[in-house]
């Protein structure tokens, strides 16, 4: 007859028992680091959402501060107005540098940088506008804004056109009443044209912002969702292990001392440190002519 194969144990060898809760252990850190990423990123995501909503509001207050300065350039021909036109200018400028760049194959991700901050875009916020742009771009709601953005923008270059020549007219002294009359009716439907543009922009973000916060929340739910199923199943094979190798044991120690009952030797077992007794079988404590109770009384009265 063959010799027969030994039957696996229900329960496994304390070393593969060891390595399957190591590799747990590993796969519950993983999902928790992944959970603290997303959740990292999500932030991240959410915090440039708000960095181009402020941007907006720049970029809108910036429009119509250029606006009123050239208005009063026409009046008053004072350099320190058109000087304040410029600045203002140069904001939305700085803006229209990033969005182009950004829109290019292969941009200049330095040249985009040094638009925003131009557009006095917090320094901190920079790289997230930036990552939000490249990465959200294909976005409905996104992709919608940067469109009324650009069209936008041939209301501002005709904002130029005109600053140009009424700084022209007044260097030359020909800028005449019907003249400055004509360029602040046309200054005056440029703002026309770029209010409800601003509105619809700040709409469609705002939009944008409350979709990616619902897809993020939506999916932070199920991770912390899947990463709470993973640590009850984690502990429940924890628990029940646990309690698989406390009854080996008990069954082990029910063994031993089975043995060591009917051995025709006194037998006891101590620790190794102390000496404490735990455990004398029959002969023993006949051989010592004690109990176990006065062995282990007796042992706690020397220590």
């Amino acid at each position: 007859m063959a010799p027969t194969q030994p039957q696996e144990t229900a329960s496994q060898p304390p070393a593969r028992r060891g390595q399957r809760l190591i590799l747990i252990a590993w796969l519950f850190l993983a999902l928790v680091g992944a959970t603290l990423g997303f959740a990292y990123y999500s932030m991240g995501v959410l915090s440039a959402a708000r960095a181009f909503v402020g941007g907006e509001g720049l970029w809108s207050k910036a429009e119509r501060d250029a606006i009123y300065a050239l208005s009063r350039y026409a009046n008053t021909r004072d350099e320190r107005d058109y000087q304040a036109y410029s600045s203002a200018l140069d904001i939305i400028l700085g803006d229209r540098q990033f969005r182009l760049e950004l829109e290019k194959p292969q941009p200049d991700l330095h040249i985009s940088r040094q638009g925003l901050l131009q557009g006095r875009n917090h320094p901190a916020d920079v790289d997230g506008m930036i990552g939000l742009f490249r990465n959200f771009r294909q976005m409905a709601e996104i992709d919608r804004a940067v469109t009324l953005w650009a069209t936008a923008d041939t209301s501002i270059d005709q904002l130029r056109l005109a600053g140009e020549r009424l700084h022209t007219a007044v260097i030359t002294q020909t800028l005449d009443a019907p003249m400055a009359s004509d360029i602040q009716e046309e200054l005056h439907q440029i703002s026309l044209k770029l209010a409800p543009l601003a509105d619809a922009f700040s709409y469609s973000l705002g939009e944008a912002s409350r979709r990616a916060k619902s897809v993020l929340l939506w999916t932070m739910f199920v991770a912390a969702t899947l990463l709470a199923a993973a640590a009850l199943v984690f502990s429940r094979r924890l628990v029940r292990d646990s309690e698989t190798l406390q009854r080996a044991l008990q069954e082990g120690e029910r063994q031993v001392q089975k043995l060591l009952q009917v051995s025709p030797f006194p037998m006891t077992i101590t620790l190794k440190h102390g000496g404490a007794v735990l455990y004398a079988n029959a002969r023993a404590l006949a051989q010592f002519k004690t109990t176990m109770q006065d062995l282990q009384h007796a042992h706690s009265k020397i220590f």
